[in-house]
């Protein structure tokens, strides 16, 4: 960011960089291509999301409805998944305020916990364990990042994994962002497709085609790189 001292995190990329502190040009601020201020101003043809939720994009097998991307609203639920410590909480919190404002009841998953925890502090109640989840009562699946995803191995964690394929199985929207790209990417869910990440390494080992785009679209599925795409992240997956 202009004028700021290189050891203070960036409030938008803080979080990429696991508190490193490391001097790193912000996207946002640097006037990189991929950022306009509102939305990310990529090409549509590129299966990225320009930040307008009333454009239809088209990627690998999208569905759509009414020129916009096909999640259904008729449960009125989505349920986001978190790691039970060193969630992050950027990409907890934007994308749950926005779905709430667009009408629908967000709950809250994890593991073995009732008080999930940020990396930051932060903490989120949580609904219902992984254990007890019934896919059916939801419109959408969205997986929420933080280091806790590699601390724990959640990545491979049966109960995270049974979760995203089960999603998948049932064809629902579903997201996924930062380091939880990692639980879609082993459940087998991404090879062949369009994606994005923070640790592009693994997606890559497990047969993604990687995306330098922050947002990318590949038909249900919905991933982003980090908490500064944390504000666009869910715009894909809202249809009234």
């Amino acid at each position: 960011m202009a004028n700021t001292n290189p050891y203070t995190p960036c409030p938008y990329c803080c979080g990429a960089y696991a508190g490193q502190f490391i001097q790193v040009q912000c996207p946002k601020s640097a006037g990189n291509a991929e950022w306009n201020g509102n939305g990310l101003g990529i090409n549509a043809n590129d299966g990225g999301w320009q930040g307008d939720e009333n454009a239809s994009q088209t990627n690998v097998g999208e569905s759509t409805a009414n020129g916009r991307h096909s999640i259904s609203n008729a449960h009125g639920k989505i349920l986001m998944v978190v790691s039970p410590k060193d969630y992050q909480e950027m990409e907890y919190n934007q994308p749950k305020v926005y779905f709430e404002e667009k009408g629908f009841n967000v709950k809250t998953a994890s593991r073995g916990t009732s008080m999930a925890k940020g990396s930051s502090g932060e903490q989120a109640s949580v609904d219902i364990d992984l254990k007890n989840v019934n896919l059916s009562d939801y419109s959408a699946v969205v997986f929420v990042g933080g280091e806790g995803i590699d601390e724990l191995k959640l990545y491979e964690d049966p109960d995270y994994l049974k979760l995203a394929k089960g999603a998948v199985r049932e064809d629902m929207v579903v997201g996924a962002i930062c380091l939880a790209t990692k639980i879609l990417a082993n459940a087998g869910l991404l090879n062949g497709l369009d994606a994005t990440s923070s640790d592009t390494e693994y997606l890559k080992s497990k047969g993604a085609k990687l995306s330098e785009l922050p947002v990318v679209r590949s038909g249900k599925i919905i991933t982003g790189n980090g908490p500064y795409a944390a504000e666009e992240f869910p715009r894909p997956l809202w249809l009234p």
